[in-house]
């Protein structure tokens, strides 16, 4: 019989590395199906088709691996210029899959702090979710500068930190 350089039979050195390279496909095989069972793309509860043919989904049928998206920020007006009026931002959540999430809680907030602050708004149906902030005294209205956005969206009862919850930053154009 045949060794190594350590003296262990190559038949058993075979054996151990065989049994555990099986042990690992086991595995990753148990936790494909244990993920394609709740967070898969065959079995999402409460989907809705749109008219444009998306698929929309309850934010409880994100659930990890899955993770929310925020794919889309758009605000009005495009460059500030003014400290009088509003400012608005348009929000579009998504899952990590490419469904468009309904009833997801989405945070804005500049950074730093120089616009107010408004409450978390529920995304729609169509995974939109619009909200409105004033300019305060200390926003720079200066050419070339651009005011930072703190992006958050979640799902109720989870942890900010943690769970399907996901950040994004975002800027406005001032003048």
């Amino acid at each position: 019989m045949k060794h190594d350089r350590q003296g262990v039979p190559l038949k058993h050195r075979l054996i151990k590395t065989f049994t555990a390279a099986l042990a690992l496909a086991v595995l990753a095989l148990l936790g494909y199906f244990a993920s394609a069972g709740s967070a898969g793309p065959l079995s999402v509860e409460g989907q809705i088709k749109l008219a444009n043919r998306k698929i929309s989904i309850p934010v409880t049928s994100v659930v990890l691996p899955a993770r929310l998206v925020i794919d889309g920020v758009h605000f009005t007006p495009g460059v500030v210029t003014s400290r009088r009026g509003p400012l608005s931002v348009r929000v579009h959540v998504s899952d990590s899959r490419g469904y468009w999430v309904r009833g997801a809680l989405v945070f804005v907030r500049s950074t730093p702090l120089v616009t107010s602050t408004p409450p978390e708004q529920v995304t729609s149906q169509s995974g939109y979710a619009t909200l409105t902030t004033f300019p305060r005294r200390t926003m720079p209205l200066k050419r070339g500068y651009h005011v930072q956005f703190f992006l958050r969206t979640r799902k109720e009862g989870d942890s900010l930190l943690a769970g399907v919850s996901s950040r994004r930053l975002a800027q406005v154009a001032t003048r």
